[in-house]
């Protein structure tokens, strides 16, 4: 044994004695570390090294002497997973990954066995883990997820093709057009297109339209939105999505890729979802929950400007609704009802005005003011509007507390 080698089996040895504690511990499974073997760890590797000669060895395979040996390899990789410190083991897997090759990728996957055995789960290094073995060698990490749970496949696959993507996507490609019957397929695929875009966005755009067709593409598209904010800042987002084929039919990518689009618009600037919203407004591509969860936002901080902004906006071609009325009349009359009252009197006979009226009357009875609304609901000129079920008081109240969440 070196003298490298036994500095290192010593600190381990003594940190070990210590009772140092590591790993994360959960009551209940939740990811695949499958298949465990009898012996809590190999023999041959350490088992608790103390924190601080822990990160240094496995940050020191570029320079020590026996960094091309296998066994002193994985017995680095190993050192790392036993680090107790939380993100000190993160980097010090994350140093170690480029030394992850094809021949020992199946021991380093056993190393997470080892220590499922003792009940220990590194969700972070499996997660990147597996992306790496997908760089080096995606068709044996792929046999390999055959001895885990049928329910980890998409997961596990999803990481392995988004690591293959990087390294052979047109392998990636032909793997993916000849397991297109594959239960893993839809989620293979979005991590190969989330590998691919981060250097040939474009391609990856063209090969979600191709690979894609007839699986849903709310998911595919988001790894794409994503990619094309990040290469291309908000301008060069939304000249992406401009450039997907013209198709406002649900399910379409156009379509499934406006509500990525507009949270991150949203979280940007929300006047700049506000101007984006309303030029889709009069378009095939209007997004009703956008444009509401929009309302909702501004109502929050401004009802004003939100009731300006819903009105200054073409109704629903479908039914003639102005979207989010029922919202920002309800916020703006929790802050100053006479607004909405001077609001009311200045607009002229008209849907929008029938609309508002019943928001503001909804808002009224909600307060046990019902004289006040019977008043207003009487100024409703459409008065088979208050008979439509669509339109009732219960339907405002809910359109008021609606709030859209990301997906």
């Amino acid at each position: 044994m070196s003298s490298s080698r036994m500095v290192v089996g010593l600190a381990i040895a003594g940190a070990f004695a210590a009772g140092v504690s590591v790993g994360m511990y959960f009551s209940t499974p939740t990811h695949p570390f499958h298949s465990p073997s009898e012996n809590a760890a190999p023999s041959s590797l350490p088992r608790d090294p103390s924190p601080g000669r822990a990160a240094s060895v496995a940050k020191s395979g570029a320079t020590d002497e026996a960094s091309s040996d296998p066994q002193a390899v994985a017995e680095r990789f190993w050192t790392a997973l036993t680090i107790p410190d939380e993100q000190e083991r993160q980097a010090a897997w994350l140093a170690m990954l480029p030394k992850l090759t094809a021949e020992n990728a199946p021991e380093i996957r056993e190393l997470f066995r080892k220590m499922d055995k003792q009940g220990r789960w590194f969700i972070s290094e499996w997660d990147v883990f597996w992306r790496r073995w997908g760089e080096v060698d995606a068709p044996a990490a792929l046999k390999d997820i055959e001895n885990v749970g049928s329910q980890y496949h998409p997961d596990l696959a999803e990481k392995i093709l988004k690591g293959w993507a990087t390294t052979g996507s047109a392998e990636a490609r032909s793997w993916l057009e000849a397991n297109r019957k594959s239960p893993s397929y839809q989620s293979a695929l979005r991590g190969y297109l989330d590998g691919l875009a981060r250097t040939n966005l474009d391609r990856a755009t063209q090969d979600a339209l191709t690979l894609g067709q007839g699986h849903n593409m709310h998911r595919l598209v988001e790894v794409l939105t994503e990619q094309a904010l990040r290469q291309r800042e908000i301008g060069g987002m939304v000249e992406w999505w401009k450039s997907l084929p013209d198709d406002p039919n649900n399910g379409s990518a156009k379509r499934e890729a406006i509500q990525h689009v507009y949270w991150r618009m949203r979280i940007a600037s929300n006047e700049r979802a506000g101007e984006w919203l309303a030029q889709l407004a009069g378009t095939p591509f209007r997004p009703e929950s956008q444009i509401g969860n929009l309302a909702e936002r501004m109502a929050q901080s401004d009802p004003s400007k939100a009731l300006e902004w819903v009105t200054s906006l073409p109704p629903s071609p479908t039914d003639g609704r102005y979207t989010a009325i029922g919202r920002t009349v309800n916020a703006l009359a929790q802050r100053d009802p006479a607004a909405v009252e001077t609001w009311l009197t200045e607009q002229k006979p008209s849907p929008l005005r029938d609309q508002g009226l019943m928001a503001y009357a909804t808002y009224l009875d909600r307060q046990a003011q019902t004289d006040a609304a019977q008043r207003w609901l009487e100024q409703v000129q459409d008065k088979q509007l208050l008979q439509s079920p669509r339109n009732n008081a219960t339907n405002i109240i809910i359109e008021t507390q609606f709030v859209e969440q990301p997906k």
